[in-house]
């Protein structure tokens, strides 16, 4: 999760190099000082600390919350029960939509949350393995905090930022949850690697293969277009139409990826 995290950072990056290359619909480079810094300026109640790193802050505990809670459930229970925990997230977005952004909860909405949620249920009920895991009332807990967290970071981002965000301010926001990751997330990750609270990975018996290592760098780089696109398809839509198409990807999940050979 921490090195899926730090790739974050790679955003901003790409952003400028497609616009330097005119492939991007934001090819103007002569405002691009303007752009990068605004809102980075040192507020008053603040001190020193830009607001948008405040603001970056605050999304990166939501962000680790709802990725870890779901990396531990997965630990604790199968993957089936897992995922069923958590496609309860259109509910608390559609819930948190209507109390904290003031949506107006049409028929249409409510039945596409029925649906949706339905539907991963019955996945999750149908596709995993008789054994629930080692302690699956714990597992159902951490994936139902990983479901809220997500739900509060998808209604929070379009509340924070209700107008539609550049794609190079929007590459400022996401580069910093990267950055911020390495700087505080650091150091709780190797403590829990040392503490034996998680598998040290710098020291694994066995080694952690060289196609373990390609799997986990390339999913790296799928989750930065995946985390990218949900963060462009809030501040364009609504936080309950993304969590909905979300979890089209949850049925690909299901796929029998064990007979893999990694090594």
């Amino acid at each position: 999760m921490w090195l899926h995290t730090a790739f974050m950072i790679f955003v901003l990056p790409i952003t400028l190099a497609l616009q330097a290359i005119g492939l991007s619909a934001e090819h103007d480079m002569r405002n691009l000082h303007s752009d990068l810094w605004e809102g980075l300026a040192p507020g008053r109640s603040s001190g020193r600390v830009p607001p948008l790193v405040w603001k970056a802050a605050g999304f990166y505990v939501l962000w680790v919350a709802a990725n870890y809670a779901y990396a531990v459930g997965l630990v604790f229970a199968s993957a089936g029960l897992v995922v069923a925990v958590f496609s309860s997230c259109s509910a608390f977005v559609a819930l948190l939509s209507r109390l904290w952004l003031k949506e107006q909860m049409t028929v249409g909405k409510l039945g596409s949350v029925v649906l949706a949620v339905s539907g991963v249920l019955v996945l999750g009920v149908t596709t995993h393995s008789a054994a629930q895991g080692t302690n699956p009332a714990l597992g159902v807990l951490f994936a139902l905090l990983s479901s809220i967290s997500a739900a509060v970071y998808k209604v929070a981002f379009k509340a924070v930022f209700p107008a539609e965000l550049s794609m190079r301010k929007l590459s400022v926001f996401l580069s910093l949850i990267g950055l911020i990751n390495v700087v505080a997330g650091s150091l709780p990750c190797f403590l829990l690697g040392y503490y034996a609270v998680e598998e040290p990975v710098w020291a694994p018996d066995p080694p952690i293969s060289t196609g373990a290592w390609a799997a986990i760098l390339g999913g790296s780089v799928f989750l930065l277009v995946f985390n990218t696109s949900i963060a462009v398809g809030i501040t364009l839509t609504t936080p309950l139409f993304i969590s909905i198409g979300t979890e089209l990807t949850i049925p690909a999940s299901a796929l029998d990826l064990t007979r893999l050979d990694l090594a």
